[in-house]
């Protein structure tokens, strides 16, 4: 019964619901969002997961192919939803000073590098264009503390990431940040063993 009464708010305009302590939620958000952007589930899927994780109970459904979706968190701002054993999205939406705000969707999918790709959109879901872009491979080397006789090795590992990068991102739910780390699963073990002395993540500011 909540689930029905809450998606006739939502057809009405969400007027007394969504605005409520001063704007929409990320549980708004969710149910309105587009089947596209998440197309192995349903509005009614959406629903349901955010009926069960409110009340406490697991927020786990089955999909359009019969698979298991899990909402693991879901804040007035963030939210993690697990697609499958190895792929998860990420939002989180970040207001401006105007009343309005971006919303910031991470795809995730690891076999066995984890690789992300950054979506924005506005607040009626319309994609935002120069959003945010991955950071370039020097970016996650301290270059500056590289000792000389591992330098040529640490310069052909960063040659071979160019040419298969592999980047998680990952959104904070307790701030509007999102850190970047880049796979070294594709490097030799003596590559790796040197790439890993001087890899550090990358953190940006969604603000």
């Amino acid at each position: 019964m909540k689930r029905y009464l809450y998606l006739i708010l939502l057809v009405f305009g969400c007027s007394t619901f969504a605005f409520a302590d001063g704007g929409l939620k990320m549980r708004d958000m969710f149910a309105s969002m587009p089947d596209s952007i998440v197309p192995m589930m349903t509005k009614n899927n959406r629903l349901d997961c955010i009926d069960f994780i409110e009340n406490e109970m697991e927020a786990k459904v089955r999909n359009k192919l019969d698979q298991f979706v899990e909402l693991k968190k879901l804040t007035s701002d963030y939210l993690l939803l697990e697609t499958s054993e190895v792929s998860w999205v990420e939002m989180k939406f970040v207001a401006s000073s105007d009343s309005t705000g971006i919303i910031y969707l991470v795809r995730s999918c690891k076999g066995p590098a984890t690789d992300s790709h950054v979506l924005c959109f506005d607040q009626d879901w319309k994609p935002v264009q120069n959003g945010v872009q991955r950071p370039a491979v020097e970016s996650f080397f301290n270059l500056d503390k590289v000792d000389d006789k591992q330098k040529n090795t640490l310069q052909d590992a960063i040659l071979m990431l160019k040419d298969l990068t592999f980047l998680e991102a990952r959104l904070s739910d307790a701030d509007t940040t999102l850190t970047w780390t880049i796979g070294l699963e594709e490097l030799s073990k003596d590559e790796r063993k040197v790439a890993q002395q001087y890899v550090q993540p990358v953190k940006c500011s969604l603000r």
